[in-house]
């Protein structure tokens, strides 16, 4: 039964009017900010997406990605049958929500992520579920082949030995096919043990390498983070283009770990003083006692909860992503914030409310 509200009445621009106000000039400019609300008024109003903030230029455009649990996936399906040159989408949730369907225990959520003001189409990136966690087995290539028969029909055959090359050295959490972009190539997001581990998998997959800066900064980077996610495009070849996908402490308090890595970001160009200076600030917690705004459709929910808690839109620091291309000149920084809708106890909250700058 889905638990969403009706999308005639809200969209993602509900919530995101919520949060926005906590964005920093540093990492978004206003223009960009502007592209995010139009498209954010054409999009579900699942509270729960990812800013992607250029930190190399703030003046870049700001992508949003919207995040899809199995509660609403009858939902999600709707929406998809409804938007023009989208079939292959709505093939796919139509699958996501068939009981009988290896998609639908083998795919945990689907991030629709919107390049905003270019391609009308997402990328459509799919969260595998890992062998061991409680639920039936499912073998990922199997998964994610059924998933490409109808997202990417014409995806290249070595894609399957990716796969199986992962299993020696890490677990692949995402497979994404990126439909906004003229390209048949499909990302790989593959969790990896160390650098050793992550250059044996990139090159057992036919990856070419980087140059000896790019290639100590990579290493370097397993200093700061535990266990990066490793992203790579596989198309007729493995990309050149490769990233690391970095959580290096808890993401709604920035800790000593984070700091040190903030440090690093700073201390190679990647990131200003004003940019991690507005990290910093972005996490944290509205309620709708500090909020003018808050969703209706929020409050309705609230009022249907059985016993007194607290709604909230929790923000964290997702992750931040470092881009590794061997013919740019440096490595480029990317950060993702996030913000999703809690019910809950306001005891069990690790965070404080804050208001915007």
């Amino acid at each position: 039964m889905t638990t969403s509200p009706p999308t005639d009445h809200f969209s993602l621009h509900d919530s995101l009017a919520v949060v926005l106000p906590h964005l920093s000039s540093a990492l978004a400019s206003a223009p960009a900010v502007r592209q995010v609300q139009a498209l954010a008024d054409t999009l579900l109003p699942i509270p729960r997406a990812l800013l992607e903030c250029h930190l190399g230029d703030p003046a870049l455009p700001l992508d949003v990605s919207q995040c899809v649990f199995p509660p609403e996936r009858d939902w999600f399906a709707a929406f998809a049958r409804g938007r023009t040159g989208w079939p292959v989408i709505a093939a796919f949730a139509d699958e996501w929500q068939n009981p009988a369907s290896l998609l639908a225990d083998g795919i945990e959520n689907v991030w629709l992520e919107f390049d905003t003001g270019r391609s009308p189409l997402p990328g459509v990136f799919l969260k595998l579920r890992e062998a061991g966690d409680g639920q039936p087995d499912a073998d990922q290539w199997q998964v994610a082949e059924n998933a490409l028969k109808l997202l990417l029909p014409n995806h290249h055959d070595h894609l399957r030995r990716c796969f199986e090359i992962a299993g020696d050295v890490g677990i692949v959490t995402h497979l994404g096919v990126m439909l906004s972009r003229p390209s048949t190539a499909v990302r790989l997001n593959v969790a990896v043990e160390s650098a050793a581990a992550a250059q044996d998998y990139l090159s057992a997959c036919g990856w070419p390498g980087l140059p000896p800066p790019l290639a100590e900064t990579f290493e370097q980077v397993f200093e700061y983070v535990q266990h990066p996610i490793l992203t790579l495009d596989a198309g007729e070849v493995i990309s050149p283009r490769i990233g690391l996908e970095c959580v290096p402490g808890h993401r709604y308090i920035l800790d000593e770990a984070w700091e040190r890595f903030l440090g690093f970001l700073l201390e190679r160009g990647l990131c200003s003083v004003e940019q991690a200076a507005a990290l910093r600030a972005w996490p944290g917690y509205s309620d709708p006692t500090r909020s003018d705004e808050w969703p209706l459709y929020l409050i309705l929910k609230t009022l249907a909860q059985p016993t007194a808690s607290l709604d909230v839109l929790i923000r964290q620091l997702n992750h931040i992503k470092l881009v590794f291309q061997p013919d740019a000149p440096m490595v480029a920084a990317k950060a993702y914030l996030g913000y999703n809708h809690e019910n809950i106890n306001p005891a069990e909250l690790p965070i404080k409310p804050n208001t915007p700058h």
